[in-house]
């Protein structure tokens, strides 16, 4: 790795665990003290993957309009996270979930499902083997289990999974603009960015402990991938598809099978497929998805 990249990949971590330490911060559960090593690293990471995100869009400077979308896209999701843990054991209706800070039922009755395995000593693995109705395909209850199991000092802090998800969320509206912009023009794109950044409902989901923000991130990857493709960049296309195809696969299934089918036919549609190809990228991707 360059010296230049290592320098902006210190530089992305260092932001994100500065984000780590806000959110310590303003978490109503626990002290700061108990939550800090967990989002240092959380955030840390986070800061990481953006840096990753950031380098497959180019090395070349991205629009002024989309940098604010994105960095807009992440405060809103985190902001408005950490607003309603804090309001709605408060001010929210008088029922167990919102009394405990969640916005959505299923999302509290996954976090529950997640802490209680996680601090037990069953397999993490469980939650696919044995999936609970909170969450019938295991990906995020696996995942948020894992982070409080290996990252938790034995206080359930939401807010953890609201920052895996808020990043996941304003990623998507990187690979967003990336998809328009290359497919109907920069304007487009900056337009869908916008769209993406500040739909109401894409934020308050990227602001809970629900699947759409990692199912839409690895979506606008795919879609990506499959921009690149069109260009004649076969190779790193074929990469983000399969990337962003295994995100979804592992929060849903069915979303990574509908991912590839959307990609295998929006390819044939636009007669791009190779004779030398064959069909045995599209059937290898969607055996991977089954």
């Amino acid at each position: 790795m360059r010296r230049g990249n290592v320098r902006a990949a210190l530089v992305w971590a260092a932001g994100g665990l500065l984000v780590g330490f806000l959110v310590t911060l303003l978490d109503p559960v626990g002290s700061p003290t108990q939550g800090l090593p967990a989002y240092l690293l959380l955030g840390g990471a986070s800061g990481l993957v953006a840096w990753a995100a950031r380098r497959t869009l180019g090395a070349g400077p991205l629009p002024r309009a989309l940098n604010v979308a994105v960095g807009l896209a992440f405060v809103l999701r985190i902001g408005v996270g950490v607003a309603l843990a804090q309001a709605l054991p408060r001010y929210g209706y008088d029922r167990e979930a919102q009394n405990s800070g969640y916005v959505f039922q299923d999302a509290w009755l996954r976090d529950k499902d997640a802490w209680d395995l996680g601090r037990s000593d069953r397999p993490l693995v469980e939650a696919f083997t044995a999936p609970q109705s909170s969450d019938q395909y295991g990906g995020l209850l696996w995942l948020s289990a894992g982070i409080y199991r290996f990252l938790s000092a034995g206080v359930q802090q939401p807010l953890m999974i609201v920052l895996l998800n808020a990043t996941a969320g304003t990623l998507a509206v990187w690979f967003g603009w990336g998809f328009a912009s290359m497919v109907f023009g920069g304007r487009p794109g900056v337009v869908a960015a916008w769209i993406m950044a500040l739909y109401p409902d894409s934020v308050l989901l990227g602001a809970s402990q629900m699947r759409e923000p990692l199912i839409i991130a690895g979506l606008s990857l795919a879609l990506f991938g499959y921009a690149r493709m069109r260009t004649g960049a076969i190779r790193p296309g074929l990469v983000q598809i399969r990337s962003g195809s295994l995100i979804a696969l592992v929060i849903s299934p069915p979303s990574a099978l509908m991912i590839l089918v959307l990609i295998g036919v929006a390819w044939v549609w636009e007669g791009r497929l190779r004779p030398g190809w064959g069909l045995g990228w599209p059937i290898g991707l969607g055996g991977v998805a089954l």
